[in-house]
């Protein structure tokens, strides 16, 4: 139930994935009610309103006719402009929840039928298709004119009901919350994968102790170092003596750094997201006195540099996934075979899949390019900022997909040095349950096969845990 003061990042999450039900609550009416007569008041005293009595856009100076008959439609009609591939669907349905979260703030100035009717929409799963390319940041106004063209037919759209359906970044926000809850499972799997990969490799844990961690608190760090330490517990490899050199690599030494760099980056990212969930982001804002103020709160930079924040942390995170993996193929790091492949002969071995992790690197080394630095000037010269951080939300989630394919490949590497290497009765309890999962789904290569297709079933069983 909404109760006017927002959401949460995972009770969204719910509505879009799971179709947890959506209700307003009382508090949320009372503000729907009190922005609405307060709107209602200064436009019946003349007042000039952006979106009502004022046109849009570098049409703002032009007074127009207070509830002209089809106005509002023809608002989302006109700006249904966006073009492209469909959104997926939980993406649609996060951003109708994210904006009736918004809607119930009372700010926007928005009909408590629309709301209700908003509700309604995603209580009955009708999702509306919506393309994915037309925002640059300073609202997703055409896109969210898609997302909102059925409510045109459901309920009658009082003056400014249609820009306050349209005129914030309510796709970019709740697209940002499934990329939240989507990372956090990524990087507790990359924790996963590169926990295996230290029993794989014979490595020093020195670098995880908490000593260490606390010597150089930064953001993430001590946290990182604890999940690797739990994985690792009753791992032989906790007692002196028993890694194979002083000191690792960088990639295996360095992991309480990259992971805890990634977990700071997605807090400061969830943390974003949440302060967005509860703010409005409208043009006008009906204040709770009756003022009706022009804001540039739909500017969505502030999100954008926490999502591309974000996506170049977990750019750290998949090089040295794939660091980890090279070291493991190579002979001269790993003392184990090359390729991990016992078989005598000309076998490949798993070696082949050191090029699709430098692959997904490269690919995730474009994406990871910062939205933010692109520009332009829109609207006759208005709209002379962008903040794409729609751009930035889809290329973070693309870099998710990537890393999940990632660790599946560190993960089946990292087993099967463990195999190799013969130390599977030393493995710590969670590891050594990570090893059997694996196993469960991919055999132990002895002859060479086409193993690709195993990873993608393996990434597959992961993300469905």
């Amino acid at each position: 139930m909404l109760g006017g003061d927002g959401i949460a990042v995972d009770d969204l999450v719910r509505v879009a994935r799971g179709g947890a039900p959506v209700e307003l609550g009382p508090a949320a009416r009372e503000r729907l009610a009190a922005g609405r007569a307060a709107l209602d008041a200064a436009l019946a005293g003349g007042a000039a309103v952006y979106g009502a009595s004022r046109g849009l856009g570098p049409r703002a100076g032009e007074s127009t006719a207070v509830g002209e008959a089809g106005r509002e439609r023809a608002v989302l009609l006109g700006r249904s402009a966006g073009v492209g591939p469909s959104l997926p669907a939980e993406v649609v349905r996060a951003a109708l929840c994210a904006r009736l979260a918004g809607l119930a703030l009372g700010t926007a100035g928005a009909s408590p039928g629309v709301a209700e009717a908003l509700a309604a929409l995603l209580r009955e799963g009708r999702t509306p298709p919506v393309p994915s390319i037309g925002s640059v940041g300073v609202s997703d106004l055409l896109l969210l004119a898609h997302a909102a063209l059925p409510l045109a037919d459901d309920v009658d759209l009082a003056p400014k009901d249609a820009l306050s359906l349209i005129g914030t970044n309510a796709l970019a926000v709740g697209w940002a919350a499934l990329l939240v809850a989507d990372a956090t499972a990524a990087l507790a799997l990359a924790d996963e994968a590169a926990a295996l990969a230290l029993e794989g490799y014979g490595a020093n844990l020195s670098p995880l102790d908490a000593r260490v961690a606390a010597a150089r608190p930064a953001p993430g760090q001590e946290e990182a170092s604890a999940r690797l330490r739990a994985l690792l517990a009753g791992s032989r490899l906790e007692t002196p003596g028993n890694s194979r050199r002083l000191q690792d690599p960088l990639s295996f030494r360095c992991l309480p750094s990259v992971h805890g760099g990634a977990l700071a980056a997605l807090a400061a990212a969830r943390e974003t997201v949440g302060i967005e969930l509860r703010a409005s982001g409208d043009n006008p804002l009906v204040l709770d006195e009756g003022t009706i103020l022009p804001t540039g709160n739909f500017h969505a930079g502030a999100l954008a540099l926490a999502v591309s924040g974000l996506a170049l942390a977990l750019h750290g995170v998949a090089v040295a996934s794939a660091r980890r993996v090279s070291h493991l193929f190579d002979e001269r790091s790993s003392a184990l075979p090359r390729g991990l492949s016992a078989a005598p002969g000309t076998t490949v071995g798993l070696a082949a899949l050191s090029k699709s992790t430098a692959g997904l690197v490269m690919e995730i080394r474009r994406l990871a390019t910062p939205a933010y630095l692109d520009a332009i000037d829109a609207a006759e010269g208005v709209e002379d900022l962008a903040a794409p951080a729609l751009i930035a939300v889809g290329d973070t989630a693309a870099i998710v997909e990537r890393l999940r394919l990632l660790s599946a490949i560190e993960l089946l590497v990292a087993a099967q040095a463990v195999d190799v290497r013969g130390s599977v009765d030393g493995l710590g309890e969670r590891t050594a349950a990570l090893h059997a999962l694996v196993r469960e789904h991919v055999a132990v290569l002895e002859e060479d096969r086409p193993i690709g297709p195993e990873v993608d079933r393996l990434a597959g069983v992961l993300a469905a845990r």
